[in-house]
């Protein structure tokens, strides 16, 4: 496939159409490799993002009520951080996580439209801010 491929390939690709053709073509591939892409759009339902050993180290998708959602892990594929829409609709929200994917911070609007934040040891124990007298 690489040597089919390897005619399609330029340095920059430009252009939705090309791009479609493109994605078009590595459909009906086994896997798919372009060297670049350069485009003013692209809509995917996720993305993932893998480091050089091919884990994967970043998301970019939707969540479960459809707001916009970005996770990245280690490359021993631990949860990092969560950014991302929070189930209750109130705003956006981030989680952060130590090495061992333990929730050790937060920060999120509560229902009022303020902002909380949260941090905490590794087994959960912490300490809340929120604004007030």
């Amino acid at each position: 496939m690489d040597a089919i491929l390897q005619s399609e390939r330029r340095p920059i690709i430009k252009g939705k159409r090309f791009i479609e053709e493109q994605i078009g073509f590595a459909m009906h591939q086994k896997d798919g490799q372009f060297d670049s892409v350069v485009a003013d759009s692209v809509m995917a339902r996720t993305i993932f993002v893998a480091n050089d050993d091919d884990n994967f180290v970043v998301s970019l998708g939707a969540n479960d009520a459809g707001d916009g959602m970005v996770v990245t892990q280690s490359a021993q594929g631990k949860e990092m951080v969560r950014l991302g829409g929070s189930a209750d609709g109130n705003g956006g929200m981030i989680n952060v996580f130590n090495k061992a994917g333990e929730e050790i911070a937060q920060m999120f609007a509560d229902e009022y439209g303020n902002g909380v934040v949260w941090a905490g040891n590794r087994k959960g124990k912490g300490r809340t801010l929120k604004p007030g007298p």
